[in-house]
């Protein structure tokens, strides 16, 4: 059976998706120039060879799935686990927004919440 290397160059995309790669970021951490990687393994006109696989695994990549598409459950965890890391840092992203909101908006009312308005007391008649 041969590999389909526009197949192997799409879940490759997937992988550097996954791991909030740009081709650039992906091709340094191969060891390769970006240009270079995207002419040979991104355009899916070559495979990877080990070498570059072997870093691929390194970084979290199940080769297995890269070339064949078949995903082991440990690939299947490992993706997940990253989806959530991904997940978790729009969260804190946004926590940290919404943060900076919510300090913006005590400072700017923290005349009220330092000397609260009272509401005025009823005059009892003696």
């Amino acid at each position: 059976m041969a590999i389909d290397k526009m197949a192997v160059a799409n879940r490759l995309k997937q992988f550097a998706i996954s791991k909030n790669l740009k081709v650039k970021e992906l091709a340094e951490a191969l060891g390769m120039q970006s240009s270079s990687f995207q002419s040979t393994y991104w355009n899916g006109r070559s495979l990877p060879g080990a070498e570059i696989l072997l870093r691929l695994e390194d970084m979290g990549c199940d080769t297995v799935w890269l070339l064949s598409g078949r995903t082991t459950e440990e690939a299947m965890l490992r993706n997940r686990i990253s989806e959530l890391e991904t997940q978790v840092r729009a969260l804190n992203e946004h926590l940290d927004r919404t943060t900076a909101k919510l300090s913006s908006v005590l400072v700017e009312h923290r005349e009220v919440a330092i000397h609260p308005i009272k509401p005025p007391q009823k005059k009892v008649p003696h």
